[in-house]
């Protein structure tokens, strides 16, 4: 029985990860020689420390007298290993967002009295509007409320106990505001891929307020979970 050295199984485990990216970028038979894993957006996120991997796996590779002189040690290789799962299994935005049951929410019949508590309260910005079957059909904020207002002046001053949700529907849809933006994502989208979202939302002068969960991305399906800045600033490495 012949044991592997932690070279070898560094290796084996860089030609794993090769293999997955060759099929995740679509790379042909005839053109997998030149594929460059340093090509993958992935691996770009960290290019130090892809490129110090490429490099012991091209030394250890391509160097005659390299494994004299070069020894992955077992920390290493658990490092790179760990580094390589993330690669493979990244993490999903079903992973890390808010679930359904624990999305504040609202109906166009509820009170705005007390969804203005309760997002004062929680220190809420917004709170999607749902429908019956939990499809989200508006967003209520504070941008709603000042443009309500801005239309009622004259009736400011008396009881807004009344008001419903219902009330603010011509203003409370997901384009209302052209400086915030909501998107809709498929439950298979990874952490990184909505990170993205908001870097490019962010580069456009736009901010990205929420991002909604739904089966596959479509904003007429079910509403399954949440994702603001705040639950990627908590997403782990």
């Amino acid at each position: 029985m012949v044991i592997k050295t932690t070279n070898d199984r560094f290796l084996d485990k860089y030609t794993e990860l090769e293999t997955f990216l060759r099929e995740k970028n679509s790379i042909k038979a005839n053109d997998m020689y030149s594929f460059n894993i340093m090509s993958d957006k992935d691996i770009k996120r960290d290019k130090a420390k892809w490129s110090f991997y490429r490099d012991i796996r091209n030394m250890l590779t391509h160097e005659a007298n390299a494994r004299k002189f070069i020894t992955v040690t077992d920390e290493m290789f658990e490092m790179f290993s760990v580094d390589v799962y993330k690669i493979l299994h990244p993490l999903k935005v079903s992973d890390i967002a808010v679930s359904l049951s624990k999305i504040y929410k609202v109906t166009p019949n509820e009170p705005i009295n007390t969804i203005i508590q309760t997002m004062l309260d929680k220190n809420y910005t917004c709170t999607p509007i749902t429908n019956e079957n939990n499809v989200v059909i508006g967003i209520f904020s504070a941008h709603s409320l000042m443009l309500y207002f801005n239309e009622h002046k004259q009736e400011i001053l008396e009881d807004t106990c009344n008001v419903k949700i219902r009330d603010f529907k011509h203003l409370c849809d997901l384009h209302s505001d052209q400086d915030v933006v909501y998107k809709f994502v498929s439950r298979n989208t990874t952490v990184n891929e909505v990170k993205d979202m908001f870097k490019k939302n962010f580069e456009q002068n736009k901010r990205l307020e929420v991002v909604f969960v739904t089966d596959h991305g479509k904003n007429t399906e079910k509403l399954l979970a949440l994702l603001t800045p705040w639950d990627l600033n908590k997403c782990p490495d």
